[in-house]
């Protein structure tokens, strides 16, 4: 079709305006499969609709839109902007640029987008270098319009190149944007609110890649100050886009904080208890800033900053009764339901306190615990419900973080008034002291089930089963909190009556009135009754429930729907967790076929319940598994090749794996399953989220069948090498999601690597193939763990043994012992170990570091002290 400027119109008309659903989809196709063919064709015609004044403002808006959308959009492999000619380029910039003096507000903001967008491009290249002074200029010209598209436009550009790393940007080119930022900001210099507001949300966006900028004290002092005097700005919406880019800015300069934070709780205090949109970001503020200390005292970088935290714990402990008193009366305010979800946008003045009282109680612990109970002693008793309510949510605080044994003896002393309140005559009391009751027991359970009225607070969460399905929940995720724990109490009241209590969440599971909407509580009463079945220790006992299980799964073929695949799932789960509790002389050869031919039948409505299934039967009979694996491998391999139902495919992989497992050195004639595996790894467009469990899986086939897989030594290899070159590239990226599956990445790459070095190596005889991954890995191992990343202590504790792995097998290598001990001799790795020494409490890492030390003393004659 041979498209002119008035076809194309025509065409964007259709795409962005009809109606008829069916014509918008094929034009919007048409126009985007054009840029395969005609790609400086439809740029050029984008950009004279934008400027043609005789084309209506909407169609000149799509144009604009359309513009965008084309350049996020790849073309063999490159984005499409970068394939567009030169000339064609500059046409489109001064034709976004012409949209910025347009008297119509929407179109000054479509050209500022556009802009936006090509500088993400064109600025890490060094390209359009004028546009960021010539908008900075603008930014300091009297008239208005002009000023507030140069800002408007600043801050699109800020947009698009927040997830630029900042190394990607000019230094200047960061100077120059924080100029036009600052002086938009400046109310000596600009007393428009709008522009005001551009300049804020640009300053928000460009925090990521201005973190060189803040380090110096004197434009560090500048912005904050700034910041002070627009979160207290008599215009609303100005206060809150400041207080809400405070968040992100304290976090950018937390190790700078101690000294602006008297400043910072004056001028965010008297927020804390306005209106929703200004005091939930207000108090954020201060909740950010309380999870970075906690974060930061877990982070293996803590040292650096000791002083920091040292003097934010210090502020907060002397001004914890100035937070905690208006951030308590909050919880009297019912502007939203503290158990709904937490997304930002949602929270409420009550849910942003809660959340901000729970740090505070964490980190001051006992300075904080005195004003809390006073508030709960003047609440807990008042006539009016919405006191006692805020007096379960006080309480319920105290029972977020970490345990504490401060936190721990008030709450033994004083759970079981909050328990009585279960049976409060006003409805919404004894929901919010069930909710109460269900926190507790998630974080510290023995507070009920070791308390001296255990027994009577068990008959009144239990005896609350038969309340109205809507209810029903909360008393039954408090059992199932409790069960979870209950093997570290033998002997308790819920450990000698686990078989009724069992019972009674058997009773809730299969209620007539749970409908589609509840079936949540099914789900939640099998969580508890497979808590109880993982604590039986009677073969026989697990052997009678799994023949009710078995019975009651047979009985579910008759029903239908939603209702019939939650009750299969929650029956299945508890027919495997009886399994796993029974050996292989437990079962016979027909109980075994029985459960194999139910499994099989056609009647189970989700495959990954079937996975389930096979994998406890496997583990329960371990080697005598081998006449079924045939039947049940062939089960599982259509989900193995089927990745778009990931949750079906990982299912797959753990059944694969816990087979392995449980056949050990008999599931050496499924071997080549590794070549499926390695497959998928290498594969660049397979779904990288389920590569991080394929890595898991392997590791299990490799350590089940051993000798026999010496011939995939190489493909393991490539899979080790694509994996920590990708790994290193996404941890030093600015994006969040990135970085975040840097993380589980590198976490699988070393724990792959550890299975790989037992597999393949003995105490005497390392493999010599694995010599030239050694290199790499402690190199990948110093990369992922740098300070910047703030690796965790458990990685930490990961990477210390595989390295100390590496030296205990390979120490007997001549060429290779210099290299390996020069490595674990280095300072990187010494402190690393004087890291996790500081754990030493915790068994795992006094036995990580124990073991390096021996490593270190007996085979490469290096004595370490700390």
């Amino acid at each position: 079709m041979q498209v002119n400027l008035q076809t194309f119109k025509e065409l964007l008309q259709v795409a962005f305006f009809d109606n008829n659903n069916n014509k918008r989809q094929q034009a919007e196709t048409f126009i985007y499969q054009l840029k395969d063919t005609q790609l400086e064709l439809v740029f050029n015609l984008c950009a004279q609709i934008m400027t043609n004044l005789e084309t209506p403002s909407p169609l000149r808006q799509a144009a604009a839109q359309l513009l965008k959308n084309y350049m996020r959009l790849f073309l063999n492999s490159c984005p499409t902007w970068s394939l567009v000619p030169q000339p064609t380029q500059i046409f489109v910039k001064q034709s976004c640029l012409s949209l910025l003096v347009d008297k119509q507000l929407e179109l000054r903001r479509a050209g500022a987008n556009v802009i936006g967008e090509i500088c993400a491009h064109d600025i890490p290249k060094g390209l359009w270098p004028e546009i960021i002074r010539n908008l900075v200029h603008n930014c300091t010209i009297g008239d208005l319009q002009i000023r507030t598209s140069a800002l408007m436009t600043l801050g699109y550009i800020c947009e698009g190149l927040k997830s630029v790393p900042s190394s990607g940007i000019n230094v200047q080119d960061t100077q120059t944007i924080l100029i036009g930022i600052c002086s938009g900001m400046d109310k000596n210099q600009n007393q428009d609110a709008d522009t005001t507001v551009y300049a804020i949300k640009a300053l928000r966006d460009a925090l990521s890649f201005m973190c060189e900028q803040f380090a110096e004290i004197n434009i560090r002092n500048y912005i904050w100050g700034l910041l002070f005097e627009q979160m207290i700005s008599n215009n609303v919406v100005i206060r809150e886009i400041a207080l809400q880019t405070v968040i992100d800015f304290s976090r950018i300069t937390f190790s700078f904080l101690p000294q602006y934070a008297p400043r910072l709780l004056e001028t965010t205090l008297v927020s804390f208890q306005a209106d929703t949109p200004i005091a939930v970001p207000a108090i954020e503020i201060w909740s950010q800033i309380a999870q970075e200390i906690q974060q930061n005292d877990k982070s293996i970088d803590q040292q650096v900053l000791t002083q920091t935290i040292n003097l934010l714990y210090q502020f907060l402990t002397e001004k914890c009764q100035i937070f905690l008193m208006p951030l308590l009366s909050n919880l009297l305010i019912t502007d939203g339901d503290i158990n709904e979800g937490e997304q930002f946008a949602q929270l409420s003045r009550q849910q942003s306190s809660y959340k901000l009282i729970s740090m505070i109680l964490d980190i001051t612990q006992q300075a904080a615990h005195q004003i809390l109970m006073t508030f709960i002693g003047n609440t807990i008793n008042h006539q009016d419900p919405k006191f006692r309510n805020a007096a379960c949510l006080a309480f319920a605080a105290l029972s977020e973080g970490e345990q504490k044994e401060s936190a721990r003896k008030i709450l033994f002393e004083n759970v079981a008034r909050f328990a009585e309140l279960i049976n409060d005559p006003v409805h919404s009391v004894s929901i919010a002291a069930l909710h109460t009751l269900a926190r507790v027991a998630e974080s510290y359970p023995e507070a009920l089930i070791n308390n001296g009225r255990s027994q009577q607070i068990l008959a009144t969460i239990v005896n609350t089963f038969g309340c109205p399905v809507k209810y029903l929940l909360v008393p039954v995720w408090v059992i199932v909190f409790l069960t979870d724990s209950m093997s570290k109490f033998e002997g308790s009241f819920l450990w000698t009556n686990k078989h009724q209590v069992l019972s009674s969440l058997a009773q809730v599971a299969v209620r007539a009135d749970i409908k589609d909407s509840d079936l949540s509580i099914i789900d939640a009463a099998f969580m508890g009754i497979l808590n109880i079945i993982y604590t039986i220790q009677d073969p026989n006992s697990s052997k009678q429930y799994l023949t009710q299980f078995m019975t009651q799964i047979k009985a579910t073929f008759t029903l239908s729907g939603n209702r019939m695949q939650h009750l299969q799932s929650g029956l299945l789960s508890c027919i495997h967790g009886c399994l796993v509790r029974l050996k292989a002389i437990d079962l016979s050869e027909n109980e075994v076929s029985d459960i194999i031919q139910v499994c099989m039948s056609g009647q189970i409505v989700q495959k990954q319940d079937v996975f389930y299934v096979f994998a406890g039967v496997a583990q329960c009979l371990r080697l005598q598994f081998a006449p079924y694996a045939a039947k049940c491998l062939e089960i599982i391999s259509p989900s193995l090749q089927d990745s778009q139902d990931a949750d079906t495919f990982k299912a797959a992989l753990f059944c694969l794996s816990d087979i392995a497992r449980a056949m050990d050195v008999q599931f050496a004639p499924y071997k080549k399953i590794l070549d499926y595996l390695n497959e998928l790894i290498l594969n660049p467009g397979f779904n990288r989220e389920l590569k991080l469990h394929i890595y898991n899986t392997l590791a299990d086939v490799l350590i089940a069948v051993k000798d026999e897989c010496f011939v995939y030594v190489q493909n393991f290899k490539k899979v080790l090498h694509l994996g920590m070159s990708g790994c290193v590239q996404l941890s030093y990226t600015n994006d969040i999601n990135q970085i975040d599956y840097a993380e589980r990445l590198k976490e699988a790459l070393v724990g792959f690597y550890q299975c790989i070095l037992h597999t393949f190596c003995d105490q005497n005889k390392p493999h010599p193939d694995l010599e030239d991954t050694i290199a790499p890995m402690f190199q990948f191992i110093q990369q992922v763990c740098d300070k910047s990343l703030k690796p965790t202590i458990e990685f930490a504790k990961s990477c210390i043994n595989v390295v100390f792995d590496v030296a205990n097998f390979y120490h007997y290598s001549k060429a290779l012992m210099p290299e390996i001990k020069q490595y674990i001799t280095s300072d990187f790795i010494r402190q690393l170990l004087q890291v996790l020494n500081n754990y030493r409490k915790d068994k795992e890492y006094a036995e990580s570091v124990d073991f390096a030390l021996e490593i270190l003393k007996y085979k490469y004659n290096f004595k370490l002290d700390f």
